[in-house]
């Protein structure tokens, strides 16, 4: 879909302005691991309502689910987390 990220971004502004309660859910992984302050930064800054409202943030750790493989080294340990927390 064309410009998908920022219809999205868009859309969470103006739930934000129109007074809807938004939660971001974020998926770490080892790939994304190191840049957690990056993402909290943009959130911080990206996503705001017109009257400065903003989401709450939901972290969650990928993890390996029954009946699904997960590719190897997807996975991270809270090691790989703690230099950005």
């Amino acid at each position: 879909m064309p410009n998908a990220f920022a219809r999205a971004v868009a859309g969470v502004r103006a739930l934000l302005t129109a007074g809807v309660h938004v939660d971001v859910n974020h998926v770490l992984n080892r790939e994304n691991a190191n840049d957690v302050e990056g993402f909290v930064q943009f959130v911080g800054r990206e996503l705001v309502g017109a009257a400065g409202q903003k989401p709450v943030l939901v972290f969650a750790a990928a993890a390996e689910i029954a009946g699904g493989p997960i590719e190897p080294g997807v996975l991270a340990r809270l090691s790989d987390y703690v230099p950005s927390l």
